[in-house]
């Protein structure tokens, strides 16, 4: 009896890409709506009749840009080594408005505090890291990362522009940070505190050069353990408990009031 032979069609699956070229790679062009720019792949299925089952979609990859891959390459090698579920663990809030985790259309924004036993040789390093990741939907691979040693965040903030992360100094780890990772361009803005040597810091002069992204000290960066709002172009830390209110600009993170 003679088979039939398969027949073949190209089907284009179309993916959001909401950091535009950021963290895919891709060539899409945003809408004059606004809306973000998509990317299109061409997938091949074999079809052998009505009752074929159809196979689900391919999951799109993120290639790392170049500032993921020099972020992926300043990651402390003691972190990276660590499994998994050891490494992605969502960061400690302090208060409860404080998010560790948002959904996008690229993946799982989340901010981590990496976990080691208290009898680990390395766990004062470890302890004292956080990182910025976007994880692939089913949390099942690290897409890409971003080290925050000695500033580990406390809250994340998504915007249609950007990802937003950052901490309140305290006594342990006295620095404040405030994060800014374009959604549009390659780009990571930090803004840190930087105490008075009396006070301590975390984050050396000598140590900027091993950070990804651009790091400057904001003297004006007042401690706030609440996330802030971003509209109008500023970012707003409202006053609690004995620390006034704090603005930002939402693009360079410069204080304006």
């Amino acid at each position: 009896m003679r088979t039939p032979s398969a027949t073949f069609r190209s089907i284009v699956v179309s993916t959001v890409v909401a950091p535009a070229c950021l963290l895919a790679g891709c060539s899409g062009t945003p809408s004059s709506t606004g809306a973000a720019p998509t990317a299109t792949m061409a997938v091949t299925t074999a079809a052998s009749g009505p009752s074929a089952a159809q196979p689900s979609p391919p999951r799109p990859t993120v290639p790392l840009t170049e500032l993921a891959r020099r972020a992926d390459s300043l990651t402390n090698p003691l972190i990276k080594a660590l499994p998994l579920a050891a490494r992605v663990q969502p960061a400690t809030t302090v208060t409860d408005a404080a998010r560790t985790e948002v959904v996008a259309p690229e993946g799982i924004w989340m901010i981590t505090r990496p976990q080691a036993a208290t009898d680990d040789p390395n766990w004062a390093v470890i302890h004292e890291y956080g990182e910025l990741m976007l994880l692939a939907a089913d949390r099942s691979r690290i897409l890409a990362s971003y080290p925050f040693e000695g500033v580990p965040p406390e809250w994340i903030l998504l915007t249609d522009a950007a990802v937003y992360c950052g901490r309140g100094g305290d006594g342990g780890l006295p620095d404040s940070m405030v994060a800014r990772l374009s959604r549009r361009q390659d780009d990571l803005q930090v803004r840190f505190s930087a105490p008075t040597p009396d006070g301590g810091t975390a984050v050396r002069p000598e140590s900027l050069d091993a950070r990804p992204g651009n790091w400057l000290v904001e003297p004006g960066l007042t401690s706030h353990a609440d996330p802030p709002t971003v509209k109008d172009g500023r970012m707003v830390f409202e006053a609690a408990e004995g620390t006034p209110r704090l603005v930002l600009d939402a693009a360079t993170l410069a204080v304006r009031g």
